[in-house]
């Protein structure tokens, strides 16, 4: 783009008459080089001398134009301030020549482009000093001005890509800033300008910066008249961002905006949407584009006109992309393998490392293990090449982004010595190199700060790949010896999620984990990889490790059951026949996810703790069927730590303070307000029937002096923020759930407007609260946040009441039927009255319901989970 910039501005360069559009701004510049005399041999150039470069370049003769070139070389190393300087129309002309690529002065370029960007801020200032100056008489048009500081913009852009390119992030989002404040005529450059600036912070993972710079891009946007281009630009940054910031809404449209604005010879911004669907988890999508972007190469092939880098990467994306779905589609595999092989042979650095690990994964999958060998011993080749591990002043998401590419050709190799069953020396040697790996993945990411809207460690496949892979093979080389070993680095990773952060939560071990486990219970601690995963099994008596399904191979059949099981049974539906589909499909799902030892442990009906879970996406675990087809939320009591880690540190928090009251208030309940029927986020919610039958049936188990109920117009926010929540036991919130994609944790409750309040419940504002023990959000996806997988319920409500003080939160991913969900927490709270912890309390729960006929059916109690330290009796 930028070379195809400066050949167009080159042309407009040489079409410009010698007194042009600028001849009333050029009269005093043209005194000033008429003034001296004489000069010496190295005296700043004369206008002639810039003329005769003039005319070479504008021959069209591929010698004269060399020629051209090295002469505004030499003219420029000669130039020394602009009061020295030539005509306006030429200076310009020196600043396109050296704007311009010259093979032969690769070395020099850099300060060729520093000249460019300080003589036009000069010159610009002396048009701007012309321009205020009215005893002169001269006329500076806005053309005039806009000339300049086009030049002056392209030449801070290109150094500052350069600057990009190498790593230094920070300086170069220093000068995009810089330019943004000299170059305020540069027009379409100014935009460019400001959309780079945003996507350089954006890679340095500056995304507070990113967001502000963002919105000050928008603005200049929707002043100005900015081409096809740069809107394109805009659209391409705004979805990167989004989908780094977890926004997949927002992301969805602005990639929707992009692929409206981009035309059929748009081939590498088509790849970079490959790119983009590939990154937010939407293989079949980016398959689709890419089938059509090769059926239009294969056009161009044929006119002899196809670019082989674009060819290579186009391979290599659809590539990928065929390969995430190999494991469920053996046809999807050799497309992917054909796709990779042949964009390999052209590329290098850390896209073949990329490359070869995807390949030796397609072959060790087809079961050519002679094939993911030869990928793992090149892949070894490749890394010790200069141009993979040379060392170099990086910034921290290149560094990382050159560990991940290694660390993906270690975890081949580790799988291909484990099948092949090597012996320990070459175990040992490939356990260090992924060691390594995975050491600089954590240390790198130990730099960054803690973020609003979380970041998951895990959030990508290569990272739980390097981990499992790990795994794996320590489990390989000393088996159970090292399962203890193994699940530290699980919970070395599990540390460093937002919320443990944010808890201050310090790094588990084995047996602190038993001793967060009541008598008899069971965790369960998950890790899914792409292509296999693994889950530990804790106990009282001892801790295994078994393989299960890789994400890429569960995830159509979780997808597929989540989606009907999410889906309201309809009235003329037949019920025996929806019953079966969703014990089919549900027994699908069991089959790959739960191990065998689980299994025994659920059979006997033992209470589980889950964490891990959420790195396979959204899983309703308490709904899938057992062996009996009993759902296993009603056999066990079930709870969901978002980490271990955060288990820790909920079970270290101090009790609630006593209450001042004589009579403890054990339910504050915040029911059908009244919400506001103008704003944007509630106008369209239907009213939520709660009569006084419903409170009464809802809070039997507690006497009329340990219950108290806001409700309607009194039911705002701040009667919430200034109640006694803290010295309360439960608080219980039936309210509709409501989301705005805008914001980096989308969702709130919607609560009355109050006198100082919009009654929209955020989380920020939730973590500013003193919650008490149990939080039971009886609200539409108040467990649903950004896709971030591993990164322990920062992104959702669930989170923010944990850290608020809760130790346990009850919660739905999923819209719920208010007369079901009420029903489901007037029973638990029948068990919770007499004592018992809130997990079994939802388990008995969800039995009574699935035994009666009206609620049966698994979508009425099996979306509801118990997040925290469900085990526990509420105090």
């Amino acid at each position: 783009m930028n070379r195809a910039a400066s050949a167009a501005l080159l042309c407009a360069c040489s079409s410009w008459p010698v007194g042009g559009a600028l001849v009333a701004a050029r009269e005093p510049a043209l005194r000033r080089t008429q003034e001296p005399a004489s000069r010496a041999a190295d005296a700043a150039p004369s206008a002639a001398e810039w003329t005769n470069a003039y005319g070479d370049a504008s021959s069209g003769d591929p010698a004269r134009v060399a020629r051209a070139l090295r002469a505004a070389a030499a003219l420029i190393a000669r130039t020394r301030e602009p009061a020295d300087g030539p005509p306006l129309e030429v200076l310009q002309f020196a600043c396109a020549l050296a704007l311009l690529p010259d093979p032969a002065a690769t070395a020099a370029r850099p300060a060729r482009l520093e000249w460019v960007a300080r003589v036009a801020a000069q010159g610009l200032a002396e048009l701007r000093a012309l321009a205020a100056d009215a005893r002169d008489g001269v006329a500076v048009t806005p053309e005039s001005l806009a000339a300049l500081a086009v030049y002056g913009a392209l030449a801070d852009h290109e150094l500052a890509l350069a600057e990009c390119a190498s790593g230094d992030l920070a300086a170069a989002a220093r000068r995009f800033e810089e330019a943004l404040a000299r170059w305020t005529e540069a027009g379409d450059w100014r935009h460019l300008l400001h959309w780079d600036l945003v996507d350089t912070l954006r890679v340095d993972e500056r995304w507070r910066a990113a967001e502000r710079a963002a919105g000050e891009a928008r603005a200049a946007l929707a002043t100005g008249s900015p081409g096809r281009e740069i809107e394109l630009r805009a659209a391409l940054v705004e979805t990167r961002l989004e989908l780094d910031l977890g926004r997949l809404e927002l992301a969805a449209r602005h990639f929707a905006r992009a692929n409206a604005l981009a035309s059929a010879d748009d081939l590498a911004t088509q790849l970079e949407f490959g790119a983009l669907l590939l990154a937010s988890d939407q293989e079949d999508p980016c398959i689709e584009r890419m089938d059509a972007l090769a059926a239009r190469l294969a056009l161009d092939a044929r006119a002899g006109s196809v670019d082989a880098e674009v060819d290579a990467q186009l391979a290599l994306r659809r590539g990928i992309a065929l390969a995430a779905g190999a494991a469920r589609d053996p046809a999807r595999r050799a497309r992917a393998a054909a796709d990779i092989e042949r964009a390999l042979p052209r590329l290098a650095g850390e896209q073949r490392l990329v490359a070869l690990a995807a390949r030796g994964e397609l072959a060790l999958d087809a079961g050519d293990a002679a094939g993911a060998a030869s990928c793992a011993a090149d892949g070894l080749a490749a890394l010790a090449s200069a141009t993979i591990a040379g060392p170099g002043a990086q910034a921290r998401p290149q560094r990382t982004s050159r560990v991940l590419a290694a660390g993906g050709v270690h975890a081949l190799r580790a799988r291909v010595a484990v099948a092949a069953h090597a012996p320990d020396a070459e175990l040992a040697a490939i356990e260090h190199a992924l060691e390594a790996s995975w050491r600089a993945l954590l240390a790198a990411w130990d730099e960054l700060p803690e973020r609003e809207g979380g970041l998951g460690f895990l959030q990508y496949g290569a990272r739980r790949r390097i981990l499992v892979e790990l795994c794996a093979l320590r489990l390989a080389r000393r088996g159970s010896a090292d399962t203890e070993a193994s699940l530290a680095l699980v919970l070395d990773a599990q540390v460093r999620g937002m919320l443990a952060r944010a808890l201050h939560a310090p790094p588990p071990t084995a047996g602190e984990a038993r001793a967060l486990l009541s008598p008899g219970q069971m965790l369960l601690v998950f890790v899914a990889g792409p292509r296999r995963s693994l889950v530990w099994c804790i106990d009282a008596q001892r801790t295994t490790c078994e393989p299960v399904a890789g994400r890429d191979e569960l995830r159509p059949a979780l997808e597929a059951y989540a989606a009907l099981l999410a889906t309201p049974p309809a009235l003329d539906e037949d019920t025996a026949a929806r019953r079966a589909r969703l014990r089919a499909s549900g027994a699908r799902v069991a089959a790959k996810l739960i191990p065998e030892r689980a299994r025994t442990a659920i059979a006997a009906g033992r209470a589980l703790a889950l964490t891990g879970l959420d790195t396979f996406g959204s899983v309703p675990f308490e709904a899938l069927p057992d062996a009996a087809g009993v759902a296993l939320g009603a056999r066990c009591a079930i709870q969901r730590w978002p980490s271990l880690p955060v288990a820790l540190a909920l079970s270290r928090r101090a009790a609630p303070p006593a209450p001042h009251a004589a009579v403890r208030i054990e339910l504050l309940a915040w029911a059908a307000p009244r919400i506001d029927a103008a704003a944007p986020l509630t106008r369209e919610l239907p009213l939520i029937p709660f009569a006084a039958s419903d409170w009464q049936h809802l809070s039997r188990p507690w006497p009329k002096s340990r219950k108290r109920l806001w409700s309607g117009a009194e039911a705002t926010e701040d009667a919430l923020a200034t109640s006694a929540l803290a010295a309360a036991g439960i608080l219980h919130l039936q309210v509709h759930g409501v989301a705005d994609s805008a914001r980096l944790r989308p969702r709130a409750l919607a609560l009355a407007p109050g006198a100082h309040e919009d009654g929209l419940l955020w989380a920020d504002e939730i973590e500013r609260l003193q919650a008490p023990p149990l939080v039971v959000l009886a609200s539409c996806a108040a467990a649903h946040g950004p896709a971030r997988r591993g990164d322990d319920a920062v992104q959702h409500l669930v989170g923010a009441w944990l850290r608020a003080g809760a130790r346990c939160v009850v919660a739905s991913e999923h819209a719920l039927d208010h007369y079901a969900t009420l029903e489901l927490c007037a029973r638990a709270y029948e068990r919770i009255a007499k004592g018992a912890g809130t997990a079994e309390a939802l388990r008995d729960a969800r039995a009574q319901l699935a035994a009666a006929e009206r609620w049966s059916d698994p979508f009425y109690w099996g979306l509801v989970q118990v997040h925290g330290l469900g085990a526990r009796r509420t105090p």
